[in-house]
C-alpha cells in the first residue's frame, strides 16, 4: 500500500512550509516522504528537489497573474490539473517505480475553489486511489485567521466542502502558530477543543453589550454554518494547531494522519 497527502488551502497559509518540515520530521524518525509540486506559479520553492514539479510542463509568469491578466493563477492550476489527467505518465514517471510504503506529499496552490468545486481535482484524487494510494486531504489555514470565533467557524466549512467534493478523509491544520502569543495560542486551542456551538455562543456574547454593523447578519450566517458542521462533527473535530518549533506537535499531527490512512507502525 502507498500513501499520499493532498496539501490544500489558501494562498500563503503555510502549505509548502508544512511539506518541507513534515518531510524533514519524518526523515528524522526513519520515514521517507517525498514532495510533488503542483503549483504552476513562478517563484522559489521553500523545499529542495521535489520529485516532480508541474512548472516543468505548465508555464505561467508574473504578467499572467497580474490584475490585467488574461490567465489567472487559478486558470494556471486548471491547466496543471488538465495536463496531469491527460498525461498521468508524466507524473508517475517523475515519481518513479511505485513500491509499497511510498509516501507522497502533493503540494497544491492556494486556490480553494478547486478543492471545493472542481471535478478535475476529484478525478485526480480518484486517480491516486486507482494507483493504490491511501489518500487524505490536509487543509491548511493561517492560525492567525482563526482567533475570531466567526472566522474560526468559517474556516471549518472549507475543509468540509472539500471533503464532500473529493470523497477522501480530511484533517484541518492551523499553521503559523509560532507567530501567536501564548494567550492567542490558548484561545485557538480552546476553539479547537470546544463544541462548535460554544464557539458561536462565545463570539455572540462579545457583542452582547454593544452594536456592531453587520454583526447580527454575520451571527445568523454562522448559526447556519454551525448547523451544517454539527451534522459532520467528525470532519470538524479533526483540526490541529501545528507549532513548527515543537517536535511533539509534529508527532501529534502525524499520529492523526497515520490514523486516517490506517498506518500502523511497529514499536521500537
Amino acid at each position: 500500500m502507498r500513501y499520499a497527502q493532498i496539501i490544500m488551502g489558501l494562498k500563503d497559509s503555510g502549505k509548502s512550509t508544512y511539506c518541507k518540515l513534515m518531510a524533514k520530521y519524518a526523515e528524522s524518525k526513519g520515514r521517507k516522504m517525498r514532495i510533488v509540486n503542483l503549483d504552476p506559479s513562478p517563484g522559489e520553492l521553500v523545499y529542495d528537489h521535489p520529485i516532480a514539479d508541474i512548472r516543468e510542463v505548465v508555464k505561467t509568469n508574473e504578467a499572467e497573474e497580474g490584475e490585467n491578466s488574461t490567465q489567472s493563477s487559478a486558470s494556471g492550476f486548471e491547466l496543471a490539473l488538465g495536463y496531469i489527467l491527460d498525461n498521468p505518465d508524466w507524473l508517475f514517471g517523475s515519481i518513479g517505480e511505485l513500491k509499497d510504503g511510498d509516501y507522497i506529499l502533493f503540494d497544491c496552490p492556494g486556490e480553494s475553489q478547486y478543492y471545493i468545486h472542481s471535478k478535475s481535482m476529484k478525478v485526480f484524487a480518484a486517480m491516486l486511489v486507482v494507483k493504490s494510494f491511501r489518500t487524505c486531504g490536509v487543509f491548511v489555514r493561517d492560525g492567525r485567521m482563526g482567533l475570531n470565533g466567526y472566522n474560526f467557524i468559517g474556516s471549518c466549512l472549507t475543509p468540509l466542502t472539500s471533503y464532500i467534493n473529493l470523497s477522501i478523509p480530511h484533517v484541518g491544520l492551523m499553521m503559523k502558530i509560532d507567530l501567536l502569543t501564548d494567550d492567542d495560542k490558548s484561545k485557538l486551542q480552546l476553539f479547537i477543543n470546544s463544541d462548535i456551538k460554544d464557539v458561536l455562543r462565545y463570539e455572540n456574547s462579545r457583542y452582547k453589550n454593544f452594536q456592531c454593523d453587520g454583526q447580527p447578519e454575520l451571527a445568523k450566517l454562522c448559526s447556519s454554518a454551525v448547523a451544517i458542521l454539527e451534522g459532520h462533527s467528525m470532519v470538524r473535530k479533526k483540526y490541529y494547531a501545528l507549532d513548527i518549533k515543537d517536535e511533539e506537535s509534529f508527532k501529534g499531527f502525524l499520529d492523526i494522519v497515520d490514523d486516517l490512512l490506517g498506518i500502523i507502525l511497529e514499536e521500537d
